[in-house]
């Protein structure tokens, strides 16, 4: 096992304009009582994006190395991670991305495209970053984007879909975060049951869950209880609730200002929260985080230590 630490630092986004969810009333079959029925749930405002994909990740890819007082010249590698398995679907798509990080400085790098990771795609985005690390020199720019395709409304009826760009770097030298564990895993029986989810991908998609916390909190040496907060998917209060208790954790340590704020920005949920919780709260040496994800198939959890 590679006995270096990982770290991440520079973390940013970009997100389209905040809207009220009442703009989506008539949109999509967007009834009254269903816009009632996701309030309830905690949502109230949605970010639509008209940006392109490109444009979109590299307006946070910029902020980020601009954080670390980076060039494009010292990235050893890219992983772009988009949370809809269509996310890039042309050979038009790939080249205006390709167009963008030239324009951007990044001319000759490792490019690594991450999908099938529905929206817990930060996770294994972590664990590759850290196995293309193997010096304090190399850093990996980790970008993750969500944006819709077809519908706000998820399969479900249960959460509005945003629009909006996240992104890190992780080295082995020093950073603002320490990674103390990461773990993500694809149950490709519940994958096999499609994405209108039923009791039974439910409760699979928790007990795996259950499993991925413990496993990295046994790795990292730090339990539910004492960790400082909690982040999730943002899709309702309801599921950031879920996630909670599969994981072990106070439902008083859980994040969820950025629920009401944006609605759920796919993959980027958890990066997002961590940034603004940062921001809002203040962190302290030593404080520990953790950052889970649960898509109907698809699970991730990890348990940061801030540096300061």
């Amino acid at each position: 096992m590679n006995p270096n630490k990982y770290f991440l630092s520079g973390l940013a986004y970009s997100v389209g304009d905040v809207k009220p969810i009442d703009a989506l009333a008539g949109v999509d079959s967007m009834s009254i009582e269903l816009l009632n029925t996701l309030k309830s749930r905690g949502l109230r405002n949605f970010c639509e994006d008209t940006r392109t994909i490109p444009e979109m990740c590299l307006a946070s890819a910029l902020q980020t190395l601009k954080a670390t007082d980076l060039t494009p010249a010292q990235i050893h590698a890219v992983v772009f991670t988009s949370s809809n398995s269509d996310g890039l679907v042309t050979d038009d798509d790939e080249t205006a991305l390709f167009s963008a990080l030239y324009a951007a400085g990044f001319v000759k790098t490792r490019i690594i495209g991450l999908t099938l990771q529905a929206c817990s795609a930060c996770g294994e985005s972590f664990q590759i970053a850290c196995d293309l690390v193997n010096d304090p020199l190399k850093k990996v720019l980790v970008i993750v984007f969500g944006k819709k395709r077809a519908h706000r409304v998820g399969p479900q009826a249960n959460t509005v879909f945003s629009d909006g760009a996240a992104s890190c770097i992780v080295s082995s030298g020093n950073g603002d975060f320490e990674i103390c564990a990461s773990e993500s895993m694809i149950n490709t029986y519940l994958g096999s049951m499609g994405r209108a989810g039923n009791i039974n991908q439910t409760h699979g998609g928790l007990l795996d869950l259950r499993e991925l916390s413990r496993k990295v909190c046994e790795r990292s040496g730090v339990q539910p209880k004492a960790m400082r907060a909690f982040f999730g998917t943002n899709a309702s209060l309801g599921h950031l609730n879920f996630m909670a208790q599969a994981a072990g954790m106070p439902l008083t340590k859980v994040y969820q200002d950025d629920l009401a704020e944006y609605g759920h920005l796919h993959s980027c949920d958890n990066l997002i929260s961590l940034r603004n919780y940062w921001t809002r709260y203040g962190l302290s040496p030593n404080d520990h985080l953790m950052l889970t994800a649960w898509s109907s198939h698809v699970v991730s959890a990890s348990v940061l230590r801030y540096v300061g």
